[in-house]
């Protein structure tokens, strides 16, 4: 899973270190029927394992940062965990049986803005996840890309990302979009409506509340909370 805050430019591979734009849960597993994987932990029966790397804004692991899969829009916590000393983490939901959909993963630390991630599709139990990654962003980064593009950083909105990917997460570039409450998006050919070359756009004015996000027939549901970065993204292909 991909949580970044990106401005991509022309004849540049990399913003703050980051040059993959794969969408959220790119690198998701199959279903193990065991969902014991070797030396790691055990998982219930109907529950979720997801593993994954917190990562600072260069991609560097946070050690000690707090992971938890919470419901939206209430925000309650199912599980909690904290990544190892190379950002590492193991999040084992004890569903029984149930779906998730709407939940979002957070990470936080001490030092950084608050990330939620969203998933391209609800949670199922008996799946598990492997390679999520979770960045976190210093207020620093934050200002210096909401400069570049021009938009205001309020202290009290949030950051907020929309990605469009096909069924396998690859990005689909320069789609058109809608969000509710709408919001002056960024990309990198300036303020848009479409997401651009790398499938990205983003805003630092959306106030913290529902969000609602469209592109065809796609929707897709967040939450904007003071001072996070929100990603969300939609499948506008499905794909042969």
């Amino acid at each position: 899973m991909r949580v970044l805050l990106l401005l991509a430019c022309a004849g540049c591979s990399t913003v703050l270190g980051i040059d993959d734009l794969s969408g959220p849960l790119a690198g998701d597993a199959a279903g193990d029927s065991s969902l014991t994987p070797p030396d790691g932990p055990v998982v219930p029966p109907g529950g979720i394992l997801i593993r994954g790397t917190v990562l600072t804004g260069t991609l560097d692991g946070v050690a000690g940062a707090t992971v938890e899969l919470v419901d939206q829009p209430e925000g309650i916590p199912n599980a909690t965990t904290v990544s190892g000393g190379d950002g590492a983490f193991e999040l084992v939901i004890d569903a029984m049986g149930n779906q998730f959909d709407g939940a979002a993963l957070q990470a936080s630390s001490p030092s950084t803005l608050v990330t939620l991630a969203y998933f391209r599709q609800p949670l199922s139990p008996d799946v598990s996840f492997s390679d999520a990654r979770l960045q976190l962003f210093e207020d620093g980064s934050l200002a210096k890309l909401a400069a570049m593009c021009g938009l205001p950083e309020g202290p009290f909105k949030s950051a907020f990302l929309v990605f469009t990917v096909d069924a396998q997460g690859v990005a689909i570039p320069n789609t058109p979009f809608s969000t509710s409450p709408s919001a002056t998006f960024c990309a990198e050919q300036g303020p848009t409506t479409s997401t651009g070359s790398s499938g990205v756009a983003f805003t630092f004015e959306l106030p913290p509340g529902p969000v609602s996000v469209s592109s065809g027939s796609q929707i897709r549901s967040g939450r904007s909370e003071i001072s996070t970065v929100t990603e969300v993204s939609l499948i506008t292909s499905m794909g042969p």
